[in-house]
């Protein structure tokens, strides 16, 4: 084997350790936060284009969660929206 391919070959497995060590990692930095809040959105009569709802403020109990997870809001680096559940409770007939 020369020495081209022996380089080639400590590379991809370093490479290759990297790549999974990242992602055991990812286990203790990230951490999932749940919602619970409703919101009622007035109805309008006719149509009013573009829509501009405004809602209320939403508690959270963040800080409690990043307590508990080890950390602080100023080093969250990313946040994303897993789930999003949204009912219209009146009239129950209808459906978006």
């Amino acid at each position: 084997m020369n020495s081209k391919s022996k380089i080639f070959l400590l590379l991809l497995i370093g490479v290759s350790f990297y790549s999974s060590g990242c992602k055991k990692l990812d286990k203790y930095t990230q951490f999932n936060m749940a919602f619970d809040d409703s919101v009622v959105i007035p109805s309008s009569t006719g149509i009013n284009l573009p829509l501009n709802i405004l809602s209320q403020d939403v508690e959270t109990n963040s800080e409690s969660t990043f307590e508990v997870n080890d950390t602080r809001k100023d080093l969250v680096e990313e946040i994303n929206l897993t789930a999003l559940e949204l009912t219209i409770l009146t009239p129950s007939a209808e459906d978006f």
